[in-house]
């Protein structure tokens, strides 16, 4: 829909109301219906865009991209399958080694992808 130009309002004076400070839209009570009914329009982003701002986003946290919980059931599986092939082993893991054995596996996970991408 077009804008249409909008002459100032003059006080009796014949100057303009509010000095200049006229804000965009009118006053509340006298809009109608119709402007403020209006649903706003979605923004397109250009093909790549997102994807960049989500890689961009990556390389500046430093927060683990595997959710720590569904890693750690994953640790507790593999233990588990080791304990059941060896009954006499005791496995004990702590926080700050499974948080070592997690950074490691993603270090892993990036260096594979960025081979993998480099070579295609």
């Amino acid at each position: 829909m077009a804008r249409l130009k909008q002459a100032p309002k003059k006080t009796i004076r014949g100057g303009f109301l509010g000095g200049g400070k006229h804000k965009p839209g009118g006053n509340p009570a006298t809009t109608t219906a119709a402007t403020s009914t209006r649903a706003k329009k979605t923004y397109h982003f250009k093909p790549g865009t997102r994807a960049l701002r989500e890689i961009c986003q990556h390389q500046r946290s430093t927060d683990t991209l595997i959710p720590s919980a569904s890693f750690c059931k994953l640790v507790r599986e593999l233990v588990y399958d080791a304990k059941r092939e060896d009954p006499e082993a005791n496995f004990r893991i702590t926080a700050s080694a499974l948080e070592a054995l997690q950074e490691a596996t993603e270090a892993y996970m990036r260096d594979l992808h960025s081979s993998f991408f480099s070579t295609s």
